[in-house]
């Protein structure tokens, strides 16, 4: 039996969230399950909740026959480092990559790795480790990217999507808090996330996500539910995040969702969170349900405070819906956390600024984040804005500019970045705020952009040496 290690690296980005909470992701564990259905030993390593120490790495090279890294954009550039450590241990290690983007990387990836998936790779990840026996090519798999003589080749066959158990018991350090300690020098609560959908039915300019929602069923959800709530036990509440890019495709089955997680949830000390749009919020029943299901905070997209960067952006949304939006959540007490994204060729200084205005004036807690743009679409083309990026693995949830804006130049869209996150995490906005959770999120912002200013004031004298 092939014994596969499943790994996770660490958020290699400026993220207030992953620096206060231990995030247990949902991808890893999924994979896991989807492995032992087919018959493979598989153990997930996760980089947020444990230390890839040397001695680990040397581990994973000697006792496993194969490993899978899953990355996102800002942990791209770390999970490439570990590929390329695993591979100096053991150049003969089967690793594969994959996760939401890593197709559009492929050809920095595949400098360490053997095979890339495109998509979802729960039917496809399994299909590669029976090849490793059977000596079939990769490259026959619907998704898999490999390279062959300096080109890469695509394989472009749908790919097939499955249902699995999230099997967070094979997760290493598992438990309500992080055997790694956090940026504040002590371990971190956990927060876990539970698997809903993948996908999006919007069309939005600035997002990758996949344009063709996949939700799971119910009852496989409240199962991953159940053993999360399971394997806690009762220490402490139980922080959870519903990872949906798209919870708002079906508000019936959203609806549904939310009754059958109280019903779960009856007799446990829990919190939930969820990213969010909009629009939705105007719905009372649904506000309703996610009250009654322990939603404390809904991470709404805003994206901007500006109409004509959110109709140049394809949205969908307005900057009235924005507002009611925020008044609604508190109606239902429930905290509204704004992202917010700044430098679109729509934005001038005057609405960077704006931004940041919106959020000291609404009592909000939020981040604010710049463009990112990818050089590659996932087919492997390079985009029409290629020609635009200054730094492709900065590209993601971070606090840095990395392409160049239409309306201004990188380094002063970086100067009102740092500007704007001096204002927004500021102590004497403690005052704005009436939840703990917001008091908290505001303390440890506070002290992230602390550590991060020095950088973000290197970066601008970057972008200045580089003429933008």
């Amino acid at each position: 039996m092939y014994k596969v290690a499943i790994l996770e690296p660490s958020v290699a980005s400026e993220c207030v969230v992953t620096e206060m909470m231990g995030q247990i992701r949902c991808a890893s564990p999924f994979l896991a399950g989807a492995c032992e259905n087919a018959g493979y030993s598989c153990r997930v390593f996760a980089e947020e909740l444990i230390e890839f120490s040397p001695a680990l790495l040397d581990r994973i090279s000697q006792e496993f026959d194969a490993v899978g890294i899953s990355v996102a954009l800002n942990t791209l550039p770390r999970g490439l480092q570990i590929a390329r450590a695993l591979k100096r241990r053991q150049s003969r290690l089967p690793i594969a990559m994959g996760g939401p983007s890593a197709s559009a990387f492929a050809d920095k990836l595949l400098d360490a790795a053997d095979v890339v998936f495109h998509g979802r790779s729960e039917v496809t990840f399994p299909r590669w480790l029976k090849t490793l026996d059977d000596g079939t090519p990769p490259e026959n798999i619907p998704g898999s990217i490999v390279r062959r003589s300096g080109t890469l080749l695509r394989n472009p066959q749908p790919i097939p999507i499955g249902e699995a158990p999230t099997r967070y018991d094979l997760v290493e350090g598992f438990g309500p808090r992080t055997v790694r300690e956090g940026m504040f020098g002590f371990p971190k609560p956990a927060i876990y996330s539970l698997f809903a959908s993948t996908g999006c039915i919007r069309h939005c300019r600035f997002c990758k996500s996949e344009k063709a929602y996949h939700p799971r069923p119910i009852a496989a959800v409240i199962a991953d539910l159940e053993l999360l709530l399971r394997l806690h036990n009762h220490r402490g509440q139980a922080r959870f995040m519903l990872v949906d890019d798209c919870l708002f495709a079906d508000l019936d089955w959203t609806k549904e969702l939310l009754r059958q997680i109280y019903h779960a949830c009856k007799g446990h000390d829990v919190s939930f969170s969820t990213q969010f749009h909009v629009q939705p919020t105007a719905d009372e029943e649904l506000m309703r349900l996610f009250k009654q299901a322990h939603f404390t905070s809904l991470a709404l997209g805003f994206e901007s405070i500006s109409q004509a960067s959110l109709n140049h952006e394809r949205k969908g949304t307005t900057t009235v819906q924005n507002d009611f939006a925020i008044e609604q959540c508190r109606r239902f007490s429930i905290v509204p956390y704004g992202y917010f994204i700044v430098g679109f060729d729509t934005d001038n200084e005057a609405i960077v600024r704006a931004t940041y205005d919106y959020i000291v004036d609404r009592k909000m807690i939020s981040q604010v984040l710049p463009v990112g743009i990818i050089n590659r679409y996932a087919q492997g083309q390079p985009t029409p804005e290629a020609h635009r990026i200054l730094s492709d693995i900065s590209y993601g949830a971070t606090v840095f500019v990395s392409h160049r804006p239409e309306q201004m130049k990188a380094s002063r869209l970086q100067q009102l970045i740092n500007s704007g996150y001096s204002r927004i995490s500021s102590l004497r906005r403690l005052s704005h705020f009436q939840t703990a959770y917001e008091r908290k999120f505001l303390f440890g912002l506070n002290r992230c952009v602390a550590v991060w200013k020095p950088l973000m004031e290197a970066h601008v004298r970057h972008l200045q040496d580089k003429g933008e």
